[in-house]
């Protein structure tokens, strides 16, 4: 039983065959844009951005593909978050994506500041009606 509760622990996330085919079917945001952001470090968190960028491919939506830009440099996210100000997407992202789904931020230097980083970063011309940021993998 303690040898199953270390692999959950440590077992990569992954989107269900389930959450991939509901992203996929949002076809009905299709002329809205996400943003998808991860740690440049994260190679875990890479993968399951790539599974969320691919299924979202799938359903037409023009992508802001900023998966390996984020430096942690004064706090840390974990899990994955939607923020933005389509609120209809993000509660249709958050429904498929709960169980992936996080607000903590740890601050790792000085409290108070908060700083954010980011490495070859893409900016489109028209702003993003969600961003899909994927932290790092919480520990519980």
């Amino acid at each position: 039983a303690n040898n199953l509760k270390l692999e959950a622990v440590i077992a990569p996330r992954r989107l269900t065959p389930k959450q991939q085919s509901e992203l996929a079917a949002l076809t009905k945001f299709s002329d809205r844009m996400i943003e998808i952001k991860s740690y440049a470090t994260d190679t875990e968190g890479l993968v399951l951005a790539s599974q969320v960028f691919d299924a979202l491919t799938a359903a037409h939506i023009p992508l802001e593909d900023n998966r390996l830009t984020m430096l942690p440099t004064g706090s840390i996210s974990f899990g994955v978050s939607v923020e933005g100000p389509d609120t209809a997407l993000m509660a249709e992202l958050l429904r498929i994506l709960g169980n992936l789904a996080s607000t903590s931020t740890v601050a790792t230097s000085r409290p108070g500041i908060t700083m954010s980083a980011s490495l070859g970063a893409m900016e489109s011309a028209r702003p993003a009606s969600a961003t899909i940021v994927v932290g790092v993998k919480p520990i519980k």
